[in-house]
């Protein structure tokens, strides 16, 4: 245990903490993976396409997704400590597990900790003025706060990913990769599912009267 600890918490008890942890964070990166799917790998030409079918939907879902990444990558990187609470965050595996057979690991976490906080630094006035509060001042000023590079996401989530294999590793027995985990979103069935009702409605509109027919027949019955 490293000395910035004052409860110790044993081994049983932080295989669960590793393993909730671990867990949240995957959830997290499928938040993520929603949002990048939606409002960024997909084409411009084709993503305005698809949103002409809920146009204030999909513009209100892209601020409440973005909100809420921000706020949770904002709460995992918080202190361990707080208003006499322990949080479930990177500081707190940092101060509490055990690495003293593999120090170098430890010295690694708190790398990856320092180039977290680093990104937390860019995001926090967001969450503080505008997602977790209303701050007015920033309200007044139409403040644009949390701006980041995508290179910096980029590096956040790798940085996390690794943090996470780290501890995962130590105490589950595997190193995770919350990155890689299978189906963190299937965001892309609804894109294609949106997409072949755009080209069914083309179809229709502009289609042969024999083929819209039989489409019809197909959609609604005999």
């Amino acid at each position: 245990m490293t000395a910035a600890s004052t409860t110790a918490v044993s081994e049983i008890d932080m295989q669960t903490d590793v393993t909730k942890f671990a867990n949240f964070c995957v959830y997290v990166r499928g938040i993520f993976e929603h949002l990048h799917i939606l409002y960024e790998s997909t084409p411009d030409t084709e993503k305005e396409q698809l949103f002409d079918s809920a146009r204030v939907f999909f513009g209100d879902l892209n601020h409440i997704l973005i909100e809420y990444v921000v706020l949770q990558i904002c709460k995992i990187t918080d202190p361990e400590k707080q208003f006499g609470k322990r949080n479930h965050t990177i500081e707190f595996f940092v101060n509490n597990a055990d690495f003293s057979a593999t120090p170098e690991k430890l010295v690694r976490l708190k790398h990856l900790q320092a180039s977290m906080d680093g990104f937390r630094s860019k995001l926090k006035p967001a969450r503080d003025k505008l997602i977790s509060h209303l701050d007015r001042d920033a309200v007044l000023a139409d403040a644009s706060l949390g701006a980041a590079a995508t290179s910096d996401w980029s590096a956040f989530w790798l940085h996390l990913q690794e943090f996470v294999a780290i501890l995962h590793d130590r105490y589950v027995g595997s190193p995770l990769q919350i990155n890689r985990v299978g189906l963190l979103s299937d965001t892309d069935g609804l894109i294609k599912a949106l997409r072949q009702s755009s080209y069914f409605e083309t179809m229709l509109r502009n289609g042969d009267a024999t083929l819209k027919k039989k489409c019809l027949q197909v959609a609604f019955g005999d």
